[in-house]
């Protein structure tokens, strides 16, 4: 069976409106940029945005989805088991992602983490999920939301204290806490 592949026109379209709000943002507040900030910064109409997004929120999603698949997630999810050293790749990976979205989104960072904080951990349990093995599907649901909301939390914090410590030092901080909320599991 064939893949389609995206027109090349549609695909330029969408690079043009994420690029032009990706600008907004870091000039702008988040809820201050209106569509039309988006468009004319684009050079195109209101109509072809709403073809493309239904809002600026669904807009953001695409782009921290993009952020999040351009990482190391895409390595995580190709490792068998849920070793430390999948941990630490999984943690790494939402550092590079945390640490990619202060800079993409500068003084909005705070604002684009809490309006994307669910999906964000609703993707790292959907990859923590894959590798439990307990036949307890809600056993396992709640340690995976446990294990993102900690990795995603810690590292945020980690983001916004500068990164104070380097991200071995800090991975090492985490990882005893980590692997006991998976050590009876795995």
């Amino acid at each position: 069976m064939a893949v389609l592949k995206e027109d090349p026109r549609i695909l330029r379209t969408k690079k043009l409106i994420i690029d032009a709000f990706i600008s907004l943002v870091k000039e702008k507040d988040f809820h201050s940029i209106s569509i039309k900030d988006i468009t004319n910064l684009a050079n195109i109409n209101r109509s072809t945005f709403y073809s493309h997004f239904s809002d600026k929120y669904i807009l953001l999603e695409k782009i921290v989805d993009q952020m999040m698949f351009h990482k190391k997630f895409e390595q995580v999810v190709d490792k068998e088991d849920l070793d430390s050293d999948t941990l630490r790749l999984l943690v790494y990976s939402f550092c590079d992602f945390a640490d990619e979205s202060k800079e993409t989104f500068k003084h909005n960072y705070n604002t684009v983490i809490a309006l994307t904080e669910e999906r964000v951990k609703r993707i790292v349990v959907n990859i923590i999920v894959t590798f439990l093995k307990s036949k307890d599907r809600e056993q396992n649901i709640m340690i995976a939301t446990m294990l993102a909301s900690s990795i995603c939390s810690a590292s945020c914090l980690w983001i916004n204290e500068n990164k104070k410590v380097p991200i071995e030092t800090f991975f090492d901080q985490i990882h005893p806490f980590l692997m006991g909320a998976i050590k009876e599991i795995i």
